[in-house]
């Protein structure tokens, strides 16, 4: 099964989400920040990466931005709870997030959106 690393900078989210993963057989990494995950991301083998936007010490942007120069291939799936205008959704897509989510959202949502971007393409280019 493949391996997802989880970003979000609420214990609680991590918790529910490595949950609901590891239920339908996903080997699940967990890192509280974009710091750890980039880090993370350099040392390991990682399929998908499902990361909150909005986290102190680089937030999800900017996993985004390094994923495209550690590991360009890996699909991401970029979650957030901010709707309206502060909502960087959009933003994540044009950087290469191949799904997005809002906060909150249906294991359903979530399982379909993980197989979707594990059937996407790799990010075909550089979006900037």
């Amino acid at each position: 099964m493949p391996t997802i690393l989880v970003i979000d900078d609420s214990p609680s989210a991590l918790q529910t989400v490595e949950g609901m993963l590891a239920e339908a057989g996903y080997r699940v990494r967990l890192c509280a920040n974009g710091k750890s995950a980039v880090r993370l991301l350099k040392n390991e083998p990682i399929d998908l990466i499902l990361t909150d936007i909005y986290m102190p010490e680089e937030d999800g942007l900017d996993v985004i931005r390094e994923r495209r120069r550690i590991c360009p291939d890996v699909p991401v799936v970029a979650m957030s709870g901010i709707t309206g205008k502060g909502c960087m959704l959009a933003v994540a897509r044009h950087m290469g997030a191949c799904q997005t989510l809002l906060k909150p959202f249906s294991h359903a949502d979530l399982l379909d959106a993980i197989r979707a971007a594990l059937g996407a393409a790799p990010d075909p280019g550089v979006h900037q």
